[in-house]
């Protein structure tokens, strides 16, 4: 958007592309992205456990909350670069 504005001086709407400014923001986006993924907590569906032994419960729910938290790791930091490629196209 570049061109002539009423008073006759040039303008660019977007100013000029900063790389300080983008991973400031790349780094805003993965950190709060982190947090997110850190925080929530999923559960395994009940009907899995039912008639399980506690160990087994113990075992069974541990091992899922990490695999699902490494999943939704993967799947963002995809996402986070999926988008950074986009963004940074010419």
């Amino acid at each position: 958007f570049e061109g002539e504005g009423s008073s006759g001086r040039d303008f660019n709407y977007y100013g000029n592309p900063s790389i300080p400014g983008f991973f400031a923001g790349a780094g805003v986006v993965l950190g709060v992205t982190y947090l997110v993924v850190y925080t929530y907590e999923s559960n395994p569906p009940a009907e899995r456990m039912l008639g399980k032994s506690p160990e087994y419960v113990e075992s069974y729910t541990t091992t899922y909350k990490k695999t699902m938290r490494s999943q939704r790791l993967i799947h963002t930091l995809s996402g986070i670069g999926g988008l950074g490629l986009l963004l940074t196209r010419p």
